[in-house]
């Protein structure tokens, strides 16, 4: 996760954000699904990143991105095993065998994946052919050490890409749709941003990486979207390893500890107007979304935090900033977006943002 390792697999993301560029620009003037439209992109990206692309193993998309779902459903699902661990074994809600059940379907993809990619790399090495050095290959790379001490299993590698699956194509598509949802309640917002775009990388160019560290409007967008909206709204339970005493609380031993980062991200102790969408509010650099500031902890803190936290805030904004780039956007009938929220483990919207794209670039080649 490595800035230079991230930077290495560039062109497998853009390969997959132009197609979806190209896919929505075949539907100009008719209303897009864009949760649908951003879920299914980002899991191809998530694919292109970790190994390469769809081809190798078979990956069935859509029975991917539905096991995806019910698996994070059943991730965090109440357990009353949990409240009552005598009957564990019992698994009387079938949460347990459930899990199991697409645990060992996922590990038969990776095991696929991982067959196809040593013939690959069989096949290469005879012929001194350049082996792209994706996330995949790095892990194998690591496997094929031989030190005890940092290398990886074949299990440690299929469970490291189920993590990476897990926590990149729920959490990055639903940030995606509600900065979309944001930037059409907010139309004084969308044209600011609109502006920078054309003026950091013009309407005869495309979208890349290289421009984001100057697109300071459309990443103070993001943190916003992630302020107001904060995909895991409870982030992920802790666990102590001893009894501690937290302002004056005592937290038990291995008990399950949530932190309410919806709650303090929206406190108007911390935040001016806090229910307000403004991302001229972190133009002043002194909000760290590395869990710095404890009222603003979208990925977490400490040695827990997101370990995907670089490529997650890469993919929303090159996501964002290639829809609004490539497209202008009007809701069907002129309606507003709504924004209630369907409370989870992933804090998604209730409905679907739907809207109709218009191709706003001059020149047709541009959406191929």
């Amino acid at each position: 996760m490595s800035k230079r390792s991230l930077d290495s697999c560039y062109e497998l993301r853009r390969r997959e954000i132009r197609q979806m560029v190209k896919d929505i620009h075949r539907k100009i003037g008719s209303p897009v699904n864009l949760g649908e439209q951003i879920a299914l992109t980002t899991v191809k990206v998530m694919i292109s990143t970790l190994w390469g692309g769809t081809s190798e193993g078979n990956t069935d998309l859509i029975e991917l991105k539905k096991r995806l779902d019910e698996f994070v459903r059943l991730f965090l699902a109440p357990n009353i095993s949990d409240i009552f661990p005598v009957i564990a074994p019992f698994d009387l809600q079938g949460i347990v065998s459930k899990s199991k059940k697409h645990l060992s379907w996922f590990y038969g993809i990776f095991e696929s994946v991982i067959m196809n990619r040593l013939k690959l790399q069989d096949n290469r090495k005879k012929n001194d052919d350049k082996i792209n050095r994706d996330f995949l290959q790095q892990m194998l790379e690591l496997n094929q050490r031989g030190d005890g001490n940092s290398s990886l299993s074949n299990n440690e590698i299929k469970a490291l890409l189920l993590d990476m699956m897990v926590g990149g194509t729920d959490t990055i598509p639903t940030t995606v749709e509600w900065a979309m949802t944001e930037l059409l309640r907010h139309p004084d917002i969308m044209m600011k941003l609109v502006e920078e775009l054309d003026t950091v990388v013009g309407k005869q160019n495309k979208l890349e990486e290289t421009h984001l560290p100057r697109l300071l409007y459309l990443d103070a967008v993001v943190r916003e979207t992630l302020r107001l909206h904060p995909v895991i709204p409870l982030l992920l339970p802790h666990t102590p390893s001893q009894t501690s005493i937290v302002a004056g609380y005592t937290i038990p031993k291995h008990s399950r500890v949530f932190i309410n980062a919806w709650a303090m991200q929206r406190d108007p102790r911390f935040w001016d107007d806090p229910l307000r969408f403004q991302p001229e509010r972190f133009f002043r650099g002194d909000i760290d979304h590395r869990g710095n500031n404890f009222q603003y902890l979208p990925f977490g803190s400490g040695r827990r935090i997101c370990v995907g936290l670089a490529l997650a805030k890469k993919m929303a904004a090159i996501l964002l900033g290639a829809l609004v780039h490539s497209f202008e956007w009007k809701t069907p009938s002129g309606t507003i977006p709504d924004v209630e929220e369907k409370f989870g483990v992933v804090l998604k919207k209730r409905e679907s943002l739907v809207a109709i794209p218009f191709a706003r670039l001059p020149n047709p080649e541009q959406y191929k």
